[in-house]
């Protein structure tokens, strides 16, 4: 949940912010959304492939989490976590 209010708030931000900073924003939103482990020039990096898993956990449960609160809103599916411990149906 936290990378998905960082996301929020980013959007905030970029929306009255220079050129430069909408394009650090676009930067930075990109590296949650997609939260890459690969080297400068596109090639895998093996020293994280043991990453993988977790790299796969985390997409997913950003993916999730950002689905929710564009589904439910902030307030809905932070209240549904407090009480189910689960994040609300997004299908």
């Amino acid at each position: 949940m936290s990378q998905v209010l960082a996301h929020m708030w980013l959007d905030l931000k970029m929306k009255s912010g220079s050129d430069f900073e909408k394009k650090l924003g676009e930067f930075f939103q990109h590296q949650i959304e997609e939260s890459y482990y690969g080297l400068e020039d596109g090639t895998e990096n093996p020293v994280l492939k043991v990453y993988d898993v977790q790299k796969l956990h985390y997409e997913g449960r950003f993916k999730l989490s950002r689905n929710a609160v564009l589904k439910h809103g902030l307030r809905k599916t932070l209240d549904h976590i407090r009480t189910t411990g689960n994040f609300p149906p997004v299908d």
